[in-house]
């Protein structure tokens, strides 16, 4: 029982780091390719 709430909570710290993990990279993906856009605008 304790093992399976181990895991549990194991699984959702994964989950959470890796949503923030995508969150950081589409946040720098997306600081590069502003000044890009913005050119092709300009």
């Amino acid at each position: 029982m304790i093992f399976l709430v181990f895991k549990a909570e194991f699984l959702a710290m994964t989950l959470l780091i890796v949503y923030v993990g995508a969150v950081a990279v589409l946040f720098l993906i997306l600081s590069f390719y502003q000044p890009l856009q913005f050119s092709f605008f300009y």
